[in-house]
C-alpha cells in the first residue's frame, strides 16, 4: 500500500494541509491539494489568498484573515507549489 504524501504547515491560528493524493494532473480543477484550516473555518489555499477569508460550513459564517496571515500564505506559496507539483507546473 502506498503511503499518503501529506504535509502540514502551521502559523498562529492557521494550519495549511497539503495532500498529493488530491492532485489530478488530467483534471487540474478537481481535488483540494492545499487547504487552509482555522478553528472550524476552512478554504482552499487559493481561495483563502484571493478572498482573504475562511468559511464555516455549519452556520455559513466567515472569518477574515489578517494582513500578517495573508503575507504568510503568500510567503509559503513556493513551498506549496513545490510540494504539490514537484516542479511539474
Amino acid at each position: 500500500m502506498k503511503m499518503a504524501e501529506v504535509k502540514t504547515l502551521r502559523h498562529g491560528r492557521l494550519c495549511v494541509v497539503l495532500d498529493k493524493s488530491q492532485v489530478f494532473p488530467d483534471d487540474p480543477g478537481a481535488g483540494t491539494p492545499a487547504m487552509v484550516h482555522s478553528f472550524g473555518y476552512h478554504a482552499t489555499y487559493w481561495c483563502a489568498c484571493g478572498e482573504g477569508e475562511l468559511t464555516e460550513n455549519r452556520r455559513g459564517g466567515t472569518t477574515k484573515l489578517t494582513k500578517e496571515e495573508l503575507d504568510w500564505l503568500d510567503a509559503i506559496q513556493p513551498e506549496i507549489e513545490e510540494f504539490i507539483y514537484g516542479g511539474r507546473k
